[in-house]
C-alpha cells in the first residue's frame, strides 16, 4: 500500500506516486459522523479520482472505509483567442475516461506551452517559435481561418453585409492588419477595434478573432485579399508530453466519431469490484463503535 500522511484534523496529504489510500473518515475518540474528503481535492492537486473497492482500516483515532484511488494527471489546454474548442472539450469528456481538460484560453498560447504552463496548445500558424522547434513539438493542423474585416457596425459595408473585397476599403484607414509573415496580435486587435467603434477606419485579422472581439459597434465581415497571409488553426505538443488522452483530443478535434475503436473509454467495474464495494460498506456500517474511558 503506498503511503499517505494523515491528521487528527482531518487532513490529507497524498504522495506523489500514481495511487493513494484516500477514505471516509469518522473519529473513534469523539463519536463524529464520518466525513469525505472535500470534492475540491481533486481538483487543487490536479488530478482525478478513480474508486476501487477495498477494506476497513483504523490509523490513529480514526475510522477509515479504504477505497483504492488512482490518480490521473489532468492535460492543461491553452487555446488562442478567437478559437472555440467548446464542443471539442465536451466531447471528450463524454466519450473518453480521461480527466477533463483544463483549458484556458490566452492570447500567447505558443508562449504558455514554451513555458510549461500548459501541456497542449491551440496555436494560430503561422508563428516562428513553432517552426524553429519543428523537431520538438508535435503539430496537427486543424483547419484554416477565413480573413475578415472589423468595420463600424452603421457603416455602408455593414449594412450590405456578405464579403467585401481589398477595392471596396481601400479609402478607408486600416489601423491593423496581419504582419508580411502572418503574425497576428490579439491584444493589438483588442485595442483598436473601439476605434473602429467610433466610426473611424477598419481592422484586418482573422475573421473568427474579430468576430469574437468585435462587439456590438463593430461588424465582422468576411475579407477577400490574397495580400493578406493565410492563418491556421493546429494542436502542438511537446513530444515528451505526448500521451493517451493527448491523442484522444486530437482525435475529437479531427472529427473522430463517438463509435470510434481508438478512443479510451471510461472503465466500468466489474460485478466482483461492486460486490467487494458494498461488502465494505457494510461492514463499515456494522462496526461498533469505540467506547470512551470513563475516569478512575
Amino acid at each position: 500500500m503506498r503511503r499517505s500522511s494523515l491528521s487528527h484534523s482531518g487532513g490529507l496529504c497524498c504522495s506523489s506516486r500514481s495511487s493513494a489510500w484516500v477514505t471516509a473518515l469518522s473519529r473513534n475518540s469523539c463519536g463524529a459522523a464520518g466525513r469525505k474528503i472535500p470534492s475540491f481535492f481533486a481538483a487543487v492537486a490536479g488530478f482525478i479520482a478513480v474508486e476501487d473497492a477495498g477494506r476497513g482500516l483504523s490509523l490513529a483515532g480514526w475510522s477509515l472505509t479504504a477505497r483504492t484511488v488512482s490518480f490521473q494527471p489532468m492535460v492543461t489546454l491553452s487555446f488562442a483567442t478567437g478559437t472555440e474548442p467548446g464542443k471539442w472539450l465536451r466531447r471528450y469528456t463524454e466519450r473518453t475516461g480521461h480527466p477533463a481538460l483544463d483549458a484556458a484560453a490566452a492570447d500567447d498560447p505558443v508562449a504558455r506551452l514554451l513555458n510549461g504552463a500548459a501541456d497542449a496548445a491551440l496555436v494560430r500558424l503561422p508563428d516562428r517559435r513553432v517552426e524553429e522547434r519543428a523537431g520538438e513539438l508535435h503539430r496537427v493542423v486543424l483547419y484554416e481561418e477565413a480573413r475578415g474585416v472589423g468595420v463600424p457596425a452603421e457603416s455602408v459595408y455593414a449594412l450590405a453585409g456578405g464579403p467585401i473585397d481589398a477595392a471596396d476599403i481601400a479609402g478607408e484607414t486600416c489601423h491593423y492588419r496581419p504582419t508580411p509573415s502572418g503574425d497576428v496580435d490579439p491584444a493589438k486587435v483588442r485595442e483598436l477595434l473601439p476605434v473602429v467603434a467610433a466610426g473611424v477606419g477598419v481592422v484586418v485579422a482573422p475573421f473568427p478573432l474579430v468576430r469574437q472581439l468585435a462587439g456590438r459597434r463593430v461588424a465582422a465581415l468576411k475579407y477577400r485579399d490574397d495580400s493578406v497571409p493565410q492563418t491556421s488553426i493546429a494542436l502542438v505538443w511537446p513530444k515528451e508530453k505526448d500521451s493517451p488522452a493527448i491523442q484522444d483530443f486530437v482525435g475529437i478535434a479531427k472529427g473522430r466519431t463517438a463509435n470510434s475503436t481508438r478512443l479510451e473509454r471510461p472503465k466500468k467495474r466489474s460485478a466482483r469490484e461492486k460486490t467487494l464495494a458494498k461488502q465494505a460498506r457494510r461492514a463499515a456500517r456494522a462496526k461498533p463503535k469505540g467506547r470512551r474511558r470513563g475516569r478512575r
